[in-house]
């Protein structure tokens, strides 16, 4: 987290630099959050609903946080890389013992 920029909250959550804060004024999080600072224009998604409560945020991703995703993407497969087609088979299959079981 260190290397992605990360910082702890007051409450010891951790929270990516750059993140609407909950105590952020409510028409901070309406405007984008950073897309609105620094001038970009946020592109708004289709109003949808998949569960109980509405979405945080209808905003498309901006350009920035695209690139945030890919650099995230490319750590997580450095330090935790996707297991082969082979041992995915292999954990199936005991699996599939230990309910026999």
């Amino acid at each position: 987290l260190a290397r992605m920029g990360g910082a702890a909250a007051e409450d010891g959550a951790i929270v990516p630099v750059g993140a609407v804060s909950s105590k952020a004024p409510a028409g901070d999080a309406e405007a984008g959050g950073d897309a609105a600072k620094s001038g970009e224009q946020r592109e708004m998604g289709a109003p949808i609903r998949c569960g109980v409560t509405d979405p945080i945020s209808l905003g498309m991703p901006t350009q920035a946080e695209q690139a945030l995703s890919e650099q995230l993407q490319e750590e997580m497969r450095r330090d935790a890389p996707l297991e082969s087609q082979e041992k995915m088979r292999f954990r199936a299959s005991v699996l599939v013992e230990l309910r026999r079981i």
